[in-house]
């Protein structure tokens, strides 16, 4: 689902990258040093280019440079293994993925309401420092919280994070004031509310406009600066309903008090926390039996 956010022209692209972006994800997880990193997919062009690089294809070529420059600085060596597509959904692996990637696309918001966010923060003197309710397809800024497990998201669930109110900045080690983005998946804008104004969270929201909703009236009691969106501005991209007009509300909830403007780094993706499920971790210790025997046999011819 990470790839769908780049503009590759062909499936086998995205493909390619997804080895890459697997890499990305297990250095974060797994130490670095001699180990021995398999890859598998169904794509079986994909994998002859990733192994052995293209002359044709600067898309695909720059995948494998990119794949065997990580492995070469990490100390790992990778081994390419086709599977068939059936293998990959009877364990979970694929489907699962096809499954999660259509629950989190969309809606996103689209250059134009992009824009206008952007200019709504900066005429406020803020600027957003995580999208809370978002995937690497739309997330508004580089931290943001998902609701699948994905490797650059910090959380998976926001209601399942501590706080929205501040975090400790991992390059300063100060605890920071967040100005989060909110835009709450259809249902759950009551939620979403009642959650940031227990936390005293400060954040830019954006919900549709319904005077009478819970929701928006306590926006509006609560609001510093606001301004309705209407329909010709409010142009969101991956969903085929109609959401309306919308309205963007900056509140600033009353919280503990006790954390500092945030600093230059405060926006920086941070390292994912995404934990392996039941299937990756299967593999894992399969792939750990097989290596163990690998060696083994190895030292016996040796």
């Amino acid at each position: 689902m990470i790839t769908f956010e780049e503009t590759h022209e062909h499936q086998v692209h995205r493909e390619g990258w997804a080895g890459s972006i697997a890499l990305e994800t297990a250095l974060e997880l797994l130490p670095q040093g001699p180990t021995v990193v398999l890859l598998r997919n169904d794509c079986a062009p994909a994998l002859a280019v990733l192994e052995k690089g293209s002359s044709r294809s600067p898309v695909l070529q720059g995948a494998s440079v990119d794949v065997h420059t990580r492995c070469q600085k990490a100390g790992w060596s990778p081994l390419f293994l086709h599977v068939q597509g059936k293998r990959l959904i009877e364990e979970g692996v694929d489907d699962g993925s096809r499954t999660e990637a259509k629950r989190v696309w969309g809606p996103k918001c689209g250059e134009r309401l992009r824009g206008f966010i952007a200019e709504f923060c900066s005429r406020v003197g803020l600027w957003v420092t995580i999208d809370y309710f978002a995937s690497t397809c739309n997330a508004l800024v580089p931290r943001f919280a998902s609701w699948a497990r994905e490797p650059y998201s910090e959380a998976a669930d926001a209601f399942s994070m501590r706080s929205w109110e501040s975090s400790v900045c991992p390059t300063c080690g100060c605890r920071h004031k967040e100005t989060g983005f909110f835009f709450p998946p259809a249902g759950l804008e009551d939620r979403v509310v009642e959650r940031a104004r227990s936390d005293g969270a400060r954040g830019v929201f954006l919900v549709p406009t319904r005077h009478r909703a819970g929701y928006w009236m306590t926006l509006r009691r609560a609001a510093l600066e606001w301004t309705f969106l209407p329909e010709e501005v409010c142009v969101f991209e991956n969903t085929e309903r109609e959401l309306g007009a919308h309205t963007l509300f900056l509140v600033e909830f009353e919280g503990a008090g006790d954390s500092d403007e945030p600093c230059g780094a405060a926006g920086v993706r941070r390292a994912g926390v995404r934990p392996r499920n039941e299937v990756e971790e299967h593999e894992l210790q399969e792939l750990n039996l097989a290596l163990r025997g690998f060696e083994q046999r190895e030292m016996v011819t040796t």
